[in-house]
């Protein structure tokens, strides 16, 4: 029971360490990259507060008594400029006023460097942040729009960039295993239109905007694009959500036809994966030739009969996840692991 109270207390005091840190690096920030007024109230409080401390050591080290005067003086007056301000605004962002409606194509307009500083400290951005693009969610109503995400205590916070920047977090628990959805309709309305003019963010996200490819016969065809689903329903474009695995180290999963068959082991369905992640761009061919090489190094050291591995290296030949090259370095990788534990028995 004491021990249990024992460590409420340290959890508490902990949790309390932690956002006393958070609370400074907010006033700090708001300091540097605030709005004008704020920096000049808070410059004044901070410049009144160092100079009353100054004037107090110096009135103890010289012993004068007409020093704490001037202290007073500033004492007061740092109270009297904190009255001129509700420190509750420094989580409060400045809001752009505008008499006419913001189009969906011209909400990037409004963030310009200025605004996405203040932006940053009312939301606590994260140094270690990561740019993505969400491409949809029916549970947080977001469709299209450019964020940046970041880890903090066990969640995965979202920083949507809309009209209004709005944050979402997920608990790291369930923001995976990603699901990958294959062949999403492109809109014939268009897309992402907001990205069509030059704006800031524009600039900063355009490298995250979904690949597209076409499928279909003849004269009847259509463009497609592929998402990966974190959480719920949070769809995240291809060329963004690598930074999803980075930050929380999920890992992926499909559902298809191929996965579900029952027709294909382990190391297939792996091998089915990475060459997914690299065919949408999300892995480069380094991090593949990585992923490959250690599938078909646990293949050529598993109890697998070799007539197996063989029939398991043509189907990932057939389907074009590795060259024959490939299949040549675990057939030898094989001989010799077998070599080797034939040595090691005959010690």
């Amino acid at each position: 029971m004491f021990e249990q109270k024992d460590e409420e207390r340290k959890d508490k005091a902990i949790i309390a360490r932690q956002e006393w840190g958070d609370s400074m690096k907010l006033f700090f920030n708001t300091l540097l990259y605030g709005d004008p007024k704020t920096k000049r109230i808070l410059w004044s409080m901070v410049i009144c507060s160092v100079l009353s401390v100054a004037l107090i050591i110096a009135a103890i080290a010289l012993q004068k008594l007409s020093l704490f005067g001037p202290v007073v003086i500033l004492v007061v007056a740092v109270i009297l400029i904190s009255q001129m301000y509700d420190f509750n605004e420094l989580k409060e962002d400045e809001e752009i006023e505008d008499d006419k409606p913001v189009e969906p194509e011209d909400v990037l307009v409004i963030y310009t460097e200025k605004k996405m500083k203040q932006v940053f400290v009312k939301f606590r951005v994260k140094p270690d942040h990561r740019a993505i693009m969400v491409d949809s969610s029916e549970k947080y109503k977001i469709k299209q729009t450019p964020a940046y995400a970041w880890v903090f205590r066990g969640r995965l916070h979202i920083l949507l960039l809309e009209k209004n920047p709005r944050e979402i977090t997920i608990p790291l628990s369930v923001v995976g295993p990603v699901r990958y959805h294959r062949a999403v309709p492109i809109s014939s309305k268009g897309e992402y239109v907001q990205f069509h003019k030059p704006t800031l963010l524009a600039g900063v996200f355009s490298d995250y905007l979904p690949s597209t490819y076409e499928q279909g016969k003849g004269s009847i065809k259509r463009r497609f694009k592929n998402l990966y689903i974190i959480g719920e329903d949070i769809a995240i474009t291809n060329r963004s959500v690598r930074h999803i695995f980075d930050l929380t180290g999920t890992s992926f999963k499909i559902e298809d036809k191929l996965t579900e068959s029952g027709d294909y082991g382990e190391d297939f369905i792996d091998m089915y994966k990475a060459y997914t992640l690299f065919h949408d761009q999300v892995i480069d061919a380094n991090q593949y030739k990585q992923q490959v090489t250690r599938i078909l190094d646990d293949m050529a050291m598993s109890n697998m009969l070799d007539a197996e591995l063989g029939i398991n290296l043509e189907k990932m030949q057939t389907c074009h996840f590795i060259t024959p090259d490939y299949a040549k370095y675990c057939l030898e990788k094989r001989v010799k692991t077998v070599n080797e534990n034939k040595k090691k028995s005959k010690r």
